[in-house]
């Protein structure tokens, strides 16, 4: 199940990134990081408030994330192709330490990898490196003058503890509120 929706995040974002009929400008360009730093700066500190004594990881995707609509119902379909009919951009094609909040520690998908195909190693080991668990998230889409985002964000904590989902926010008074979950696994 986790393998088709990670299917249905990658094209979501591959063709967000050719939805574009024109390359963004420099001040396009800028508007978009900072609208995911603050994003995502604010989904963070508000996980930290919720669970302090996990330090938040995050996973860098190595890869844009791509959706496949085949894979969700028709309603949620249509609303995704009305989402991506929209003026947006979709920049960020890998994490680095810049993009993200200083209240992060950033963990390679390498590094992740190595550990789990390590037989010896797993989640045990993972614990003791980094701590209980990590997030992914996937490059924010925007739309609607930078009030709206698309997201793919998933949790890993276990073998079989997780989850995650396709989530829209919306910005009310300078704050990211959660408005509609397409999409939501739990493990």
């Amino acid at each position: 199940m986790k393998k088709i929706f990670m299917q249905v995040v990658s094209m979501l974002m591959i063709v967000s990134c050719h939805a574009q009929s024109n390359p963004p400008s420099h001040k396009d360009s800028l508007a978009y990081i900072n609208a995911t730093k603050e994003f995502y700066r604010q989904y963070i500190l508000q996980k930290k408030s919720i669970s302090t004594k996990q330090v938040i990881k995050l996973s860098v995707e190595d890869e844009p994330v791509m959706v496949n609509k085949e894979d969700v119902s028709g309603k949620t379909k249509t609303k995704i192709d009305s989402i991506l009919k929209l003026p947006h951009l979709s920049l960020i094609t890998k994490w680095t330490k810049t993009l993200l909040p200083d209240v992060s520690t950033i963990i390679s998908r390498g590094s992740i990898s190595n550990i789990f195909q390590d037989n010896t190693k797993g989640w045990n080991y993972f614990y003791k490196q980094y701590g209980y668990g990590y997030y992914s998230f996937s490059a924010p889409v925007f739309f609607n003058n930078y009030s709206s985002c698309l997201v793919y964000i998933t949790h890993h904590c276990g073998w079989l503890c997780g989850d995650g989902g396709l989530y829209l926010y919306g910005k009310k008074k300078d704050k990211w509120q959660l408005v509609t979950t397409y999409y939501h696994w739990i493990s």
